[in-house]
């Protein structure tokens, strides 16, 4: 789940999965998921609302 929501926001953004970028939006993610957001789609869209560094 973590990596499926993950992989959709690389590809939104066309951002490579292996980047710096998509490395700081996984632990954002992992985060988010001990925070609550436990389904996909919660995730994914708190992925969108998140600055990520």
């Amino acid at each position: 789940m973590l990596r499926s929501a993950l992989d959709d926001w690389c590809a939104e953004r066309r951002i490579d999965i292996r980047s710096v970028e998509a490395q700081f939006a996984a632990s954002t993610a992992l985060d988010l998921y001990q925070a609550g957001y436990d389904s996909r789609e919660k995730l994914l869209h708190a992925l969108r609302d998140h600055r990520i560094a």
